[in-house]
């Protein structure tokens, strides 16, 4: 697998799960820490529907934080009662 696709899924484990994103990234997609290592080392094939996926975990947690900032902005939440 080329180096490009292991930056990716480096990228798009960090950005939902942050440093020691391997098992939580694992855990969401249905598979084993042990697995993506494999993936990463090229040991093992990725799933052919992987960058699917990944994209739509990524597209989840985007819409569950605009509807936190919707939240934000719209409840008045911090806001001094003063």
């Amino acid at each position: 697998m080329p180096e490009e696709a292991d930056d990716v899924l480096i990228e798009v484990g960090q950005l939902l799960f942050g440093l020691r994103w391997q098992s939580d990234l694992a855990r969401a997609l249905g598979t084993s820490d042990r697995m993506v290592r494999y993936w990463l080392s090229g040991s093992s094939a990725r799933p052919s529907d992987l960058n699917d996926r990944l994209a739509t975990l990524l597209e989840e947690r985007v819409g569950r934080m605009h509807d936190v900032v919707v939240r934000l902005r719209t409840s008045g939440i911090g806001e001094s009662n003063k």
